[in-house]
């Protein structure tokens, strides 16, 4: 995203102005949920941020979502409804006094009232301070959005500069409301997850989803349940918190689910090591998707390489898009139900063993 953020920066300025502002570093600020919020948004944000700080050439700038409030005012966000008005004036203002300062925007965006909240403003706002916007649209929901939302949606998402999204999938969504969006995947921290080989590969499932309508984590629960009548032994660790848990935990119950623990929210210094007791990750959701290894050609090639690298993995991830939602479509019509995706994984554990193998030339001693 970095050279997105440059390229679009770069446009802003005519041939002379250029050249006299050679040395200028580039002023960048990313609008995100902080850390504060667990989820996708926030912590690729954070990884952006990261990698962005070891170019010479940009200067970073951050405005959150959720701003922290001084210690007096704190308990405003403990009171429903008062803690989203609250947030979202603190939230305007800060843009407002800030955004000037910046060459390029960099938006996060979910759907619904988080992108009327937290979006919709800003781009209005960069337009009229004259800078450049990069939208970074992050939800499975886009295409409801898009169809219902129209009057606030696909008008002001045509203000931005640069639309980014994680996957071929949502691509073809914008695409179908005359919308150009590219794909940049996810970014996956390989450096902070031991491998260890799983002879045979037990049914010990992990998921972390949030505990929301959208990653539909009942699902999980059930499909577990079909499992567990297969495999006894079966267990389920269920991470993550929001307000559906008292109703996920219920629904457990009802199931009558053995060896299975709710353990709240994670941090995510504590992710690695959870995925690492899991003998079989399977991390699901109704929008779940596998972030493509996009950084490693960088990491062993240069110059053109490198780029024609780069341009391999994210065609080969892109694939996905397409293979993905129908194979999981043709299984769930055939079988009636997700479970046989997991029990396919079960019975046929040489083949994840073997690839997992040797996709970690490196392994954890």
């Amino acid at each position: 995203m970095t050279g997105i953020a440059l390229q679009s920066s770069m446009k802003a300025a005519s041939s002379p102005e250029r050249s006299a502002s050679a040395n200028r570093r580039v002023r960048v600020c990313i609008l995100a949920p902080s850390i504060d919020v667990l989820g996708g948004q926030s912590r690729q944000a954070e990884r952006l941020m990261i990698g962005l700080a070891e170019e010479s050439s940009v200067d970073i700038g951050f405005i959150a979502h959720n701003p922290r409030l001084p210690r007096p005012f704190q308990f405003l966000q403990r009171i429903k409804y008062v803690r989203t008005v609250v947030n979202t004036l603190v939230y305007w203002l800060t843009a407002a006094a800030r955004l000037w300062r910046y060459d390029v925007v960099h938006a996060y965006s979910a759907s619904y009232y988080s992108y009327l909240l937290s979006v919709v403003p800003i781009i209005l706002l960069a337009k009229l301070y004259g800078k450049k916007v990069l939208l970074n649209y992050h939800s499975g929901e886009a295409e409801d959005h898009l169809a219902n939302w129209r009057l606030t949606a696909i008008p002001i998402i045509r203000l931005a500069d640069i639309i980014v999204v994680p996957s071929g999938y949502l691509v073809d969504v914008f695409a179908r409301f005359g919308l150009q969006a590219r794909a940049i995947h996810n970014v996956v921290e390989l450096e902070v997850f031991r491998y260890r080989e799983r002879k045979p590969i037990r049914p010990v499932f992990l998921t972390s989803r949030l505990h929301e309508p959208l990653y539909n984590v009942p699902c999980v629960l059930r499909a577990f349940a079909l499992v567990q009548r297969r495999y006894p032994e079966a267990s389920l660790v269920v991470a993550g918190d929001g307000w559906m848990r008292p109703q996920l935990e219920e629904l457990a119950r009802d199931l009558q689910l053995r060896n299975t623990r709710f353990v709240g929210r994670v941090p995510w210094g504590d992710m690695p090591a959870l995925s690492f007791a899991a003998l079989c990750l399977c991390v699901m959701g109704c929008y779940c998707a596998l972030p493509v290894f996009w950084t490693l050609p960088t990491s062993m090639l240069a110059g053109s390489a490198a780029a024609a690298g780069i341009a391999l993995v994210n065609s080969i991830g892109n694939t996905g898009g397409f293979l993905g939602p129908t194979l999981v479509g043709f299984v769930t019509d055939a079988t009636g139900s997700y479970a046989a995706a997991m029990w396919s994984w079960r019975d046929s554990s040489p083949l994840p063993a073997s690839s997992c193998s040797r996709s970690h030339p490196v392994r954890a001693r």
